[in-house]
């Protein structure tokens, strides 16, 4: 069947659109509403304005930079956002529908099914009286939610279903409670607690009974959709994700019967359902590290933390500086995670400020006693991350377990070398955005990567130690920062010093972690040799050589125990060694850095790799020269220039033109100089630029 190319339509989430058929399916885009042979279909509101974007242009490519602009107007988003809502969207179209969007490399997406149009009829909300309703009350004070509040309750103007979404502990009921007393003002409010639901088939019942409806027999969705619409009403589930299912049909069912009927919902996933817009409560915001000076009102996280404590501790305790510091570093360690922040603060009657701060560090631990007073779920750090677990399919605990060996930002990709073996990609994508989707993987401001908050990867980290795959995971993060160790030497040569660091700067929180468990009992060491020698650049371009220095010691003397270490290894491990000795120990151990980039300059000449021998030879050129021996190391450099000139021309000139001078000889040192200053400007890394020409 031919494509029907729509070159007139155009996304207008505004009003008056058309409905459009495809195959089976109807797409309703005024109302907002999909539906397969008449019955409606789940669809979340990113994913609904994709499709509606994708089938008005059927037939064309659309690409993801505007597919992004037009789903997201008015934020910035990452492409990770975009395929995320693309395979909610596929799920919800089911199996044989999954072949309607065809990704395009390079270019984009193309909507493939013939698509017919014609008008739709548009609805008017009747008016809603205002009546006031009681809500639960808050235990403590909101802090740092006033804008989200107030812009949340604005979306009612135009939304019949919203779902705050986040993570456990983020706050959520709070902020929907505040939401709800902001919008009493319009509406008769119903509060309904879906935790304390073991499934979802009380729901109705429950709502029911909020109603002040005495039902009888199974069927009680009646009843209450002639209570509803005798006036405007907004219904409040909190907590939906362990019965997410149901929510979302009794959601669908209330608002496609009763137009006077709104409905706020709180969850850890979206209930993706029809007409649903999805908003993500972030943490509460906390002074950035290395800051000083803090003013506690500036920071939400902060403040509350303060507040708190207070209650507990004398307040004057946090009035010195260095009080406010440990506080600050407190709350950023705790992600800003409002519930972290409680329990922590309730230490503060049993814990000093130090203490309280080196406890951080084990946060299970410590925040393990919460207001008595607290639902079960949120008397404890724990069990707040024990009711989200328990939400998982097996392949997304799976996934979250092995997703803990990462010490900061990743990428899907990244996270795929953890993954099962025996996990097809499918199966792969769709435990990996079922996580982002439940709140569990949280989008990092660094590059719009992911990562785990720091109390969900301690809480992962220990299920994975049990799991008997533990070793596995940790050798395949191993394999992959081998993987990027490499991809950053490649990227030195041709990127700026800011570029570089940016892309690669957080590489080395990953390379301590792989290394900490490479070095201990259980652990790899050859893997661990290997990353070593690899990773010079990163030690180097963050000036980390004194705790290089002590990575290589180690793994020398790991090396000198085994056997079958190749010679590549061996002159990285050597070279590296000699450069740190000699910046960090000076003329201290000036004869063992000597002896080291003579092994390696022995191995890298047998290899002949060039750039290696240039590396060792300006190491022992350098010392030399430190140490008055000018003679020595215009040698050298005439030997290595004999070996290597014609492969490097003139690459020697760098260590001749200081070393001429010192003696005397100014008229060769300057040519030496100039000729070495000509080559700097061939790339941006100089000499480097000819590596990677070899």
């Amino acid at each position: 069947m031919q494509n029907l190319k729509l070159k007139k339509a155009k996304l207008n989430l505004g009003g008056g659109m058309s409905v459009l058929y495809f195959d089976s399916f109807e797409l309703d885009i005024e109302n907002r509403r999909l539906s397969a042979d008449g019955k409606a279909l789940r669809l979340g509101s990113r994913a609904f304005d994709i499709l509606a974007a994708l089938a008005t242009r059927a037939g064309q490519v659309v690409s993801k930079e505007e597919l992004i602009r037009t789903v997201w107007p008015t934020t910035i988003v990452e492409e990770g956002a975009l395929r995320v809502h693309l395979v909610s969207l596929r799920k919800s179209l089911g199996d044989e529908a999954r072949k309607f969007i065809e990704n395009v490399p390079s270019r984009g997406y193309q909507f493939l099914p013939a698509v017919r149009v014609s008008p739709s009829a548009t609805t008017n909300r009747p008016a809603n009286p205002i009546d006031k309703s009681t809500l639960p009350r808050t235990a403590t004070k909101l802090l740092g939610r006033e804008d989200f509040i107030r812009t949340t309750a604005e979306f009612f103007k135009t939304t019949r279903l919203l779902t705050i979404a986040g993570a456990g502990g983020i706050g959520k009921t709070s902020v929907a409670i505040a939401v709800a007393r902001v919008l009493s003002e319009q509406y008769r409010v119903l509060f309904l607690d879906l935790a304390a639901h073991s499934t979802g088939e009380t729901l109705l019942p429950s709502l029911a009974s909020q109603l002040g409806l005495s039902v009888y027999g199974s069927n009680v969705l009646p009843a209450i959709i002639g209570e509803l619409q005798k006036s405007a009403t907004l219904l409040v589930f909190d907590n939906c994700e362990h019965v997410v299912d149901e929510a979302a049909r009794a959601a669908e069912e209330i608002l496609k019967a009763s137009p006077l009927t709104t409905i706020l919902a709180t969850s850890r996933e979206p209930l993706r359902a029809s007409l649903e817009r999805v908003r993500q409560l972030p943490p509460l915001e906390v002074p950035p590290e290395g800051s000083s000076a803090v003013n506690p009102s500036e920071y939400a996280g902060l403040e509350l933390f303060i507040s708190l404590a207070g209650l507990v501790a004398d307040e004057s305790d946090f009035a010195r500086p260095e009080a406010m510091t440990l506080a600050a570093d407190i709350v950023r360690r705790l992600d800003g995670i409002p519930l972290a922040i409680e329990l922590a603060a309730a230490r503060a009657f049993d814990m000093d400020l130090e203490s309280l701060h080196r406890s951080v560090a084990d946060p299970l631990a410590l925040l393990r006693r919460g207001r008595r007073t607290a639902p079960p779920r949120q008397q404890t750090l724990r069990a707040a991350l024990d009711w989200s677990y328990n939400t998982l399919e097996p392949t997304q605990k799976d996934l979250l377990d092995r997703l803990s060996v990462f010490a900061g930002p990743f990428t899907a990709d990244h996270a795929r070398w953890v993954a099962a073996e025996d996990v097809s990609d499918e199966e792969f994508y769709d435990a990996f955005d079922g996580l982002f989707l439940k709140s569990l993987l949280n989008v990092s401001a660094a590059g719009g990567n992911y990562r785990l908050l720091v109390t969900t990867r301690e809480y992962a980290a220990t299920k994975l130690a049990n799991s008997g795959f533990d070793q596995f995971c940790k050798l395949a993060h191993a394999k992959l920062c081998r993987a990027r160790l490499a991809e950053a030497e490649r990227d030195w040569t041709v990127l700026d010093t800011g570029s570089w660091l940016n892309e690669h700067g957080g590489l080395v929180h990953e390379l301590r972690s792989a290394l900490e468990w490479a070095f201990s009992e259980g652990g790899e060491t050859r893997a661990g040799i290997d990353l070593v020698a690899s990773s010079n650049i990163i030690w180097t371009q963050l000036g980390l050589m004194a705790e290089q220095l002590t990575h290589l010691e180690r793994a020398l003397a790991y090396f000198d125990q085994l056997d079958g270490v190749d010679a590549l290894t061996e002159m990285n491990l050597r070279v590296s060694h000699g450069g740190t000795l000699y910046h960090i120990k000076s003329s201290e151990r000036d004869q063992e850095a000597i002896e080291e980039f003579s092994k390696a300059k022995s191995i890298a000449e047998n290899l002949r790799d060039h750039m290696n021998t240039l590396r060792a030879v300006g190491g022992m050129t350098a010392i030399h020269t430190m140490n008055g021996d000018y003679v020595e190391a215009i040698s050298l450099a005439h030997r290595f220039n004999d070996l290597f000139g014609n492969v490097l021309p003139n690459a020697a000139s760098r260590l001749l033109a200081h070393n001429f001078h010192y003696i005397g000889n100014f008229d060769a040192g300057l040519k030496h100089a100039q000729t070495a200053l000509e080559l700097a400007r061939g790339g941006v890394r100089g000499t480097s630029q000819q590596r990677s020409e070899l």
